[in-house]
This record gives structure tokens, C-alpha cells and sequence, in this order.
């Protein structure tokens, strides 16, 4: 028996069902047809009238003649079958123009891109992949047992799109990485089969397919060239290093040179300081100043590289004992200058780099020590945090800052025009900067409520 015989088997049962339900709430009985009886006959019979009991005529002894009940009229069953048919050969149509549709939407994206069906079948291999791969699409289409790796690997094998039907398959030197996020899968691998022979680095991204019901009824991976981004990546990675490299050695030679002019112009200063004049004292005063500067710079550039490079240490501990440390490095020069220091206490345990919450509180202490005035007269720590942050700020009440374009003070070498005859290195706040990036946060600042500054560093709570 063909579909199409079912099919009206099918619509012949429901429909007689059907007959004997409008029937039962009319009142005028079922409507079944009688076994071994078609349902042509059936619709020219007369239904089986039901008799009432009531007298109908004034005579006890009289025939009752009972009234006849005409048949409900139904449409012919072959002219319904037809109907049916037709409108489900109108759908199946309407179905394979829609699937034309997309398929030749898939020809034309600019990314290599193939679809499999549930059964691991190709069903769809565009423009780009066959110039990807040199495998037309009407050598591929239809082929199944992981056809579709071979032009890739040589072999066939499972790849990311499989991995879209079984989430527990592993791979094994075959991509440099394998990300899921939702159920879409990313990776990136150098194959070199590509492009006839040449290899290619490829971003590949595998998902699910799926009707309107939820099932997944296929996957599509989708394969990106980024050659050329990778070129640009590492010809950056090669000259980050080599800027590395020279600063290391620019600051290892300019420092040795600068040590020994300080400390020669110093011991000049101290055992000839009676035979120079006025300007031959100004003089050493000056080279000792200008060198001292020169060797805090080398060393701010030493502490920004090794910031930018050395991978940071995450550990549980108290900030309190961080605060304290900065306060005692410090506290000679807040004594002298009568400057008050106020902090939060107590403080809950964070996770973070040690080191580098040191570094960052002590960059912007000494910003509010060389940069608030005279003016100045606290400096204060306050600790607050959000739902992914802990934040430290650094609030001061001293001359404060221009805010407007404040994303410049934390550039390298960049200072504010407030900070004129102070000295500074301008590699602070981009320490403080770099370090609260690595901790997956970020650095504001924003005025005083009546004057002064405000930086607030902001570290995730999720490293």
C-alpha cells in the first residue's frame, strides 16, 4: 500500500468518525457506515431513524406512522481527498522553494560553509568552501562517514560539527582551542591542506539545526580565513618583544652611566663645595636632581614592562596589610606635611595579585602627595564593592585636576597640565591603569565633593 492509499484510508476513518459525532449532537443517531458497506452507498442510504413513543393520532388502535429524517448532505469523500491532497502538495512546494531559498543564501556567504542532516549527510557545500577545499559540490552532496573531512585532513574523521551532536567528543592536537558558548562552538587551527597545498590558519564555528519543535534536525559549520590576521598578530608579538628587549637594555645601560655621574657629582659637591662659587654650586645641585630623576624614570620603565609581561600571582589575603604598608612608607612625609590619613577598617578578604594592590596605592598616593599643593591636608582610602568589584579609591582634598579627556592621564608619559614644575616620570597612572586591566577591571577619576581628587581602581571579583 502506497502513501498515497493511507492517506485516504486515513480521511475515509476520520471522516466517518466525524459523521457519527455531528449525528450524536443532532440527536439523529451514528452515522458509521455499516460493515461491509461502502461509504458511496453509505452517503446515498438513509440513516437509521429513531421511533418516539408519543401517539401521533387520536386512536389508540391507529398505525403510528413515523416521519422520516433526511440525511445530513456531506461533500463527496473523493472530491475531499483531492482538496487534501492538493494543499498538501501546495505545502510540500511552498516547503522545497523556502529550502531553495536558503540553500542559495548559504551558496553566497562569504564564509566556507557546509550544513550535515541528523544522519551526518552533506547537504549543503557553498561557493567559498569549494575554493576553499577544491571539492565541487557535486562530488560532496549526499556523502556521509565524515566525507566532509577529508578535504581537510586527508582522512575521515570527526571534526567541530560533530561535536555539535556529541558534546563528550574530544580532540586531540587537532585545534589550537575549543570554546563553547551556548550551544555554538568555536576553534581555530592552521590546516594545511587548504587552498590546494598553501595551508591556511581557520576560525571555525559549528551549530545546531533545528525545527520548529526544538529537535535538532542537522549542524552547519561555518570556516573563516584569518591568515592574515595571524601574520599581523605575531609580527606584533615578534616586535613587542624586540621593544622589550631594547628597553630592558636601553634602561641597564642608561642606568649604570647615570648612577655614576650622580654619585661622582655628589662626592664633588661634598669635598669641593667650599671652593665653589655660588653658580658652581647651583650647577651640582642640578645634575644631582636631573640624574635622580633619570634614574627613578628607568626604574618606573622597568616596573611598566614587568607589569605589562610578568603574569600576575592571585591569592587570598587581607588589604588591610597592604594599606599599613603604604601608610608607614609614607607616613614620615605625611608627619612632616601634617597631612592626615584616614582608612576603612575592617576590610574583607580579596582575591587579587599582592604585589600589584601595593604597587597601585602607592603610585596614587604619592600622585595626591606630588600633585595636591599646598592645599592638601588628608588623604583617605575608602573600600566599597558591587556585585563583580572590589574598589579601592583614593580620594584627596588638595588643588585636584583637570577631568575633561582623563582617559589620557593614564597614557604613558602623559601628565596633567596642573602637574607643571612637579616632578613625575608619567608612567604612574598607566601602571595603575595596566594593573587593574589584568585584573579584569579599570580605573576612574572623577572630582572631589568640594575639591580634590578621586580615584577609584575597580578589580573583578572573579579571577
Amino acid at each position: 500500500m502506497n502513501d498515497t492509499d493511507k492517506t485516504k484510508e486515513q480521511l475515509i476513518t476520520e471522516l466517518e468518525e466525524l459523521r457519527g459525532r455531528i449525528a450524536e449532537l443532532e440527536g439523529h443517531g451514528s452515522f458509521r457506515t455499516p460493515a461491509g458497506q461502502s461509504p458511496e452507498s453509505a452517503e446515498r442510504s438513509d440513516p437509521i431513524p429513531e421511533t418516539r413513543q408519543a401517539d401521533l393520532s387520536c386512536s389508540d388502535s391507529a398505525p403510528r406512522k413515523q416521519p422520516r429524517i433526511p440525511p445530513v448532505p456531506f461533500p463527496p469523500l473523493g472530491s475531499l481527498l483531492g482538496k487534501t491532497i492538493a494543499r498538501r502538495g501546495q505545502t510540500e512546494e511552498a516547503l522545497q522553494v523556502v529550502c531553495q531559498q536558503l540553500l542559495g543564501i548559504i551558496d553566497f556567504l562569504p564564509d566556507a560553509t557546509f550544513v550535515i542532516d541528523e544522519d551526518g549527510k552533506v547537504i549543503a557545500w557553498n561557493h567559498a568552501i569549494e575554493e576553499m577545499t577544491g571539492v565541487k559540490k557535486k562530488e560532496i552532496i549526499g556523502q556521509s562517514d565524515y566525507a566532509y573531512a577529508v578535504p581537510f585532513y586527508g582522512e575521515r574523521r570527526p571534526i567541530l560539527v560533530d561535536r555539535v551532536f556529541d558534546k563528550a567528543l574530544q580532540f586531540r592536537h587537532q585545534y589550537d582551542f575549543v570554546v563553547e558558548k551556548g550551544h555554538t562552538i568555536y576553534a581555530e587551527a592552521y590546516v594545511p591542506m587548504t587552498f590546494r597545498g598553501k595551508g591556511a590558519y581557520l576560525w571555525i564555528k559549528a551549530s545546531p539545526l533545528c525545527d520548529d519543535t526544538g529537535r535538532m534536525i542537522g549542524a552547519i559549520e561555518s570556516i573563516r580565513d584569518i591568515t592574515e590576521r595571524k601574520k599581523l598578530e605575531e609580527a606584533h608579538r615578534i616586535n613587542a618583544e624586540k621593544i622589550k628587549l631594547f628597553a630592558y637594555s636601553v634602561s641597564h645601560d642608561l642606568k649604570s652611566p647615570i648612577v655614576g655621574i650622580h654619585g661622582l657629582t655628589r662626592l664633588l659637591y661634598r669635598r669641593y663645595r667650599d671652593y665653589l662659587d655660588e653658580k658652581g654650586k647651583l650647577y651640582c645641585e642640578q645634575i644631582l636632581k636631573a640624574t635622580e630623576q633619570a634614574v627613578a624614570l628607568v626604574d618606573e620603565i622597568n616596573v611598566y614592562i614587568r607589569t605589562k609581561e610578568i603574569p600576575l600571582h592571585f591569592e587570598v589575603f587581607k588589604p588591610s596589610e597592604t594599606i599599613k604598608m603604604v601608610r608607614d612608607e609614607f607616613g614620615a612625609l605625611l608627619s612632616i606635611r601634617r597631612i592626615a590619613w584616614v582608612e576603612p577598617d575592617p576590610l574583607p578578604e580579596i582575591k587579587a595579585d599582592r604585589l600589584s594592590l601595593l604597587r597601585v596605592l602607592r603610585n596614587l598616593v604619592d600622585n595626591a602627595l606630588k600633585y595636591g599643593g599646598n592645599r592638601l591636608t588628608a588623604i583617605r582610602i575608602e573600600y566599597a564593592q558591587t556585585e563583580d568589584f572590589h574598589v579601592f579609591s583614593v580620594c584627596d582634598d588638595g588643588v585636584g585636576m583637570k577631568i575633561e579627556g582623563s582617559d589620557e592621564l593614564f597614557g604613558a608619559f602623559q601628565r596633567d597640565k596642573t602637574s607643571r614644575g612637579v616632578e613625575g616620570t608619567g608612567l604612574g597612572l598607566a601602571i595603575v591603569k595596566e594593573i587593574a586591566e589584568k585584573h579584569r577591571g579599570k580605573v576612574r577619576v572623577e572630582r572631589g565633593p568640594v575639591c580634590g581628587t578621586i580615584f577609584r581602581v575597580y578589580l573583578s571579583k572573579h579571577l
